[in-house]
């Protein structure tokens, strides 16, 4: 057997100096830590279906009497994004950014694919991290606001 994903993607979390503990020979937990963001990245190999799932975990419980109103606000941010999405995990109402690469076996897995799924999910945790701390903890966004908040800058300065 050769090299799998996994193997692959610790060796990439060391050369990019991240933290990571292998959990078994099918899942490693890197810690994605900088100035705005402190969260943990789960990456699971799926060899039964063919693919591999990043699910990050930014630490963001949402108390029971927000989530039909989270819910919303992680919809309205998921609709700004390309690839992946935002979701809350079962049964304790994480927000977690989730990602799945499927068909694992009809393409080339590299350190190159791999360091660009953790830098998409990196960014896109980022980018809405704040606007999830302020729905998490009980912050009233009105569309208008979000709309701002995710406005792209037009024009010259």
């Amino acid at each position: 057997m050769g090299i799998s994903i996994i193997d692959v993607t610790e060796t990439l979390a060391e050369k990019l100096n991240l933290y990571c503990r292998r959990v078994d020979g099918n899942e490693i937990v890197i810690q994605l830590k900088n100035k705005k963001l402190d969260c943990h990245l789960s990456v699971v190999l799926e060899q039964d279906q063919d693919m591999i799932h990043f699910t990050c975990d930014l630490g963001l419980d949402v108390p029971p009497d927000r989530l039909m109103f989270a819910a919303g606000a992680i919809v309205r941010a998921n609709e700004r994004i390309q690839l992946g999405h935002f979701d809350m995990t079962s049964p304790d109402y994480r927000i977690a950014f989730c990602l799945t690469l499927p068909f694992l076996s009809s393409f080339a897995v590299d350190e190159d694919v791999i360091k660009s799924c953790i830098d998409i999910i990196s960014n896109e945790c980022r980018r809405f991290y704040h606007y999830l701390l302020m729905i998490a903890g009980g912050c009233e966004l009105p569309d208008a606001c979000l709309n701002a908040l995710f406005a792209e800058p037009m024009g010259e300065a």
